[in-house]
C-alpha cells in the first residue's frame, strides 16, 4: 500500500473517532509503519488512538512514542498526592482487605 494513502486512512479513522482529538496528532507513515506524534489529554486517549490505527488495513506496525499526554486545565498532581488518593479509594473498597499502611 502507498504511504500516503495509508497516512491518509489513519487519520481518517482517527476523525471518524469522536473521544480522540485527532487535530493535535500529527501521523506519518513509512513501508507500513505508522507514528503517531503530538499530544492528547488523557492516557485513555492515547490508547484509543492506538486502537485506532490498528483497526487500519496495511497498517503493520504502531509507533506511539512521540505521542505526549499532557494534563490540561491545570490538573496536574504530584505524586504523593495520587498515592494518598489510591490509598484512600482502596480503603473504601469493600472487596479489598484491609491492609497496615506504614
Amino acid at each position: 500500500m502507498d504511504d500516503s494513502k495509508l497516512r491518509q486512512d489513519v487519520l481518517d479513522e482517527l476523525e471518524w473517532q469522536p473521544h480522540i482529538p485527532s487535530a493535535q496528532i500529527a501521523v506519518t507513515a513509512d513501508q507500513g509503519v505508522v507514528r503517531l506524534s503530538g499530544y492528547v489529554s488523557t492516557y485513555a486517549e492515547k490508547i484509543a488512538a492506538e486502537q485506532a490505527v490498528k483497526r487500519v488495513v496495511g497498517v503493520r506496525a504502531a509507533v506511539m512514542e512521540s505521542l505526549e499526554v499532557r494534563v490540561t486545565d491545570g490538573i496536574a498532581d504530584a505524586d504523593e498526592e495520587i498515592a494518598m488518593r489510591a490509598r484512600t479509594s482502596l480503603g473504601w473498597a469493600a472487596l479489598v482487605p484491609a491492609v497496615r499502611w506504614r
